[in-house]
């Protein structure tokens, strides 16, 4: 499977193949090639004439082969796109095959899926035939190098102890992240070098502050610290189901931290095992010293359930997740209801 960067030399060169299967759960790095692919295209033809955008949810494979042998307007070459294309039953899609076997030489056809798994029968043959495309978010690790080459593609050197602050406010959602850096170059303006200071500079509101408060308190156990945060992010708007998110994060930070540390691991190996400056690895590794591996397993437990429950229930999420601080921030909570997977329920 080739990589998204494959698909950008295709569109430079001019150099396209009948097909594509854009594979992957990435959204920002589909949206970004597919407009690039667009720009590219109505460069070279009347406007939006010979590009087509279709969803699988609401056209029948018959709609898209049509569309597909459907000659382009005073051009050589006309742009098909179809996302969703997993939604499709394994039979929908087997009906493509023969125009993805012989395809117009008129057409470029771009097909759009999140599930490898459920393509199986369009990716086999198009894996053949180099048409295969994976658009998977960056793996943890590589998340700061993902935001300093995408700070350098936009004239900017973002440092390695900057990029990290700035995965840790926001997250490792990828457009969360891409909106945050044009936030911060914008920010910083004519200057090209961004330091730490730039980040919390740029980034210095309510909601990103409690998100920074709420990580912290939650790796000392610091329960008020922890609850007022919490508080401030649902009054500002953020999602319940991201603020589990962010502590679940948090609590994988520890964890491998507290096993690293336990395996006799250095802040140098920590760092390297997280893919962040020292200092970073450090906070960790104090952090972990605070929970114990029983811990730590039953938190996980405890945020499986809180997220279940504001999910399925109707019991408002603030207390849910109050519930949930209080239950694994506080050490005698933790100790009492060790054995009681179920008191979140309880508590209704």
């Amino acid at each position: 499977m080739a990589s998204i960067s494959s698909l950008y030399a295709d569109i430079d060169q001019k150099n396209y193949k009948p097909v594509y299967l854009i594979c992957g759960g990435a959204e920002l790095l589909i949206s970004e090639v597919v407009d690039y692919l667009i720009a590219e295209f109505q460069k070279d033809s009347l406007s939006s004439i010979n590009v087509r955008q279709l969803d699988a949810e609401e056209v029948e494979p018959d709609d898209v082969i049509e569309e597909a042998c459907t000659p382009p307007f005073f051009s050589d070459r006309r742009l098909l796109i179809v996302k969703n294309v997993d939604k499709w039953s394994q039979a929908a899609q087997k009906k493509l095959l023969p125009v993805l076997k012989n395809p117009p030489s008129f057409t470029v056809l771009v097909l759009i899926g999140e599930s490898p798994a459920k393509l199986q029968t369009i990716s086999t043959l198009l894996r053949k035939k180099n048409g295969l495309i994976s658009a998977e978010a960056p793996r943890d690790r590589d998340l700061i190098g993902w935001i300093r080459k995408r700070a350098q593609a936009k004239g900017k050197n973002i440092s390695g102890p900057a990029a990290a602050h700035l995965l840790e406010l926001v997250g490792k959602d990828l457009r969360e992240l891409s909106n945050a850096l044009d936030k911060l170059i914008a920010y910083t303006d004519k200057t090209r070098n961004i330091e730490v200071k730039d980040v919390l500079d740029a980034l210095n509101d309510i909601r990103t502050r409690s998100i920074f408060e709420l990580t912290n308190a939650f790796g000392n156990r610091m329960l008020v610290t922890a609850i007022k945060s919490v508080r401030r992010l649902l009054e500002t708007g953020e999602s319940p189901l991201r603020i589990i998110s962010m502590l679940d994060r948090q609590l994988r930070n520890i964890w491998q931290a507290r096993v690293a540390t336990q395996q006799g691991k250095s802040i140098s190996d920590l760092a390297e095992i997280f893919s962040t400056p020292q200092w970073i690895a450090k906070k960790f590794a104090t952090q972990s010293k605070n929970y114990t591996i029983n811990e730590i397993k039953r938190a996980f437990e405890l945020l499986y359930e809180a997220d279940k429950l504001i999910k399925t229930t109707m019991v408002p999420s603030e207390d849910i997740l109050e519930l949930l601080i209080i239950k694994i921030c506080s050490k005698q909570d933790m100790a009492t209801t060790a054995n009681n997977a179920g008191f979140l329920a309880a508590e209704e």
